[in-house]
């Protein structure tokens, strides 16, 4: 059996909740568990995914209360993790998410190349392949994956450089394991 853990460094506060953990001894450079949990109890939300290899890099929240983030690298894979939740006044399903997510990727100065728009079972998802950065050339696969609920926007974004074809499998694993619900 998983073991599942809401982290408490991730705990954010809502104007209509919060997000709280169940073990408080999560700390930077840590191995994360096998299964991590964000949970906001006042609009219902649970969201789960597996992080089994990945050591937590970073983690915080923000200023005004609206958001909770986490950055954690697999260091057996390659693979780079980060999970944002935000609070939103606007109205939308994970695809309203993807729009807005999407149309601030754009602006980045990053050249991207292999760019597509599609689905993975149903959640929202866009593959590109940074192949530019501050004029080096480089190959960074990335995926980023989106989920609604209640008012709150969930953008996973993971990557990971000169990945290979078969480390697609890897990316969508991670994707499928998400799990969001109802917190109660």
């Amino acid at each position: 059996m998983r073991s599942r853990i809401a982290l408490t460094a991730l705990a954010a506060f809502f104007s209509l909740g919060v997000a709280h953990a169940q073990n408080a001894e999560m700390l930077p450079g840590m191995i994360m568990p096998d299964d991590t949990r964000m949970v906001i109890p006042m609009l219902n939300v649970l969201f789960s995914l597996n992080t089994a290899g990945y050591r937590l890099m970073e983690s915080s929240t923000g200023e005004m209360g609206n958001e909770a983030k986490f950055f954690a690298v697999n260091p057996e894979t390659g693979m780079v993790m980060s999970l944002h939740l935000e609070f939103t006044t606007e109205k939308g399903d994970a695809f309203a998410a993807r729009e807005h997510y999407w149309t601030k990727m754009q602006r980045s100065p990053l050249k991207k190349a292999d760019i597509e728009l599609s689905e993975i079972d149903g959640v929202p998802i866009v593959t590109h392949t940074v192949v530019e950065a501050q004029g080096q050339t480089l190959s960074q696969r990335n995926y980023n994956a989106y989920w609604s609920r209640n008012n709150v926007w969930i953008d996973l974004h993971l990557s990971k450089m000169n990945a290979t074809p078969e480390d697609d499998e890897l990316f969508q694993a991670t994707i499928r394991s998400a799990e969001l619900g109802p917190s109660r």
